[in-house]
């Protein structure tokens, strides 16, 4: 067994039933969900890299990099004042 398969923990997180009036009850694909967007968010606030992130989320690196496209989020770790500088 892998040491990602054997260090996991067990968020448990409430939802009012009125949440799932538009989407259907599938707890899987909710809790698959939700772990990808903890993952992006940790992402835009730079406390993970894109490819672990991608690792964590059970996404190959170019699934998590379209994943973060659709989220808004960008790849590249640069702030205004790096890619001004980058750039000139």
């Amino acid at each position: 067994m892998s040491d990602l398969a054997r260090k996991r923990r067990r968020v448990e997180v409430e939802l009012p039933d009125e949440a799932f009036d538009f989407h259907a009850w599938q707890p899987d694909q909710i809790a698959a969900e939700l772990r990808q967007l903890w993952l992006l968010e940790q992402v835009r606030q730079r406390r993970l890299g894109h490819g672990k992130a991608a690792e964590l989320a059970g996404l190959s690196r170019a699934g998590f990099l379209l994943l973060m496209g659709r989220h808004g989020i960008s790849p590249f770790d640069y702030d205004p004042h790096e890619l001004g500088a980058e750039l000139a």
